[in-house]
């Protein structure tokens, strides 16, 4: 799952103060079913993350389904401008 980890990177780098982060969509409703995916976080990593899912009131687990959904739209901006990855935005 090196790609998940990877969008929880790119997601964290995003929310560091002074970046701008795309809002949460309310309209995402809880999962019915959930693929479930082991991911290594540093403590700052995972300190971030619940820090976001505080300030949005929502479950860890929903920030990290968004970290995947913002990492493949910034993906696809790029790939659209032309460049090789998303990097950040």
């Amino acid at each position: 799952m090196a790609g998940a980890q990877e969008a929880v990177l790119h997601y964290a780098l995003r929310v560091l103060p002074g970046r701008h982060t795309p809002a949460f969509p309310r309209f995402q409703c809880e999962p019915q079913e959930a693929l479930e995916i082991e991911l290594e976080l540093d403590a700052a990593m995972e300190a971030t993350l619940k820090r976001e899912a505080h300030k949005h009131r929502i479950s860890v687990d929903r920030i990290l389904a968004h970290a995947v959904l913002v990492y493949l739209a910034d993906w696809d901006v790029k790939s659209a401008l032309g460049t090789d990855s998303a990097g950040s935005v």
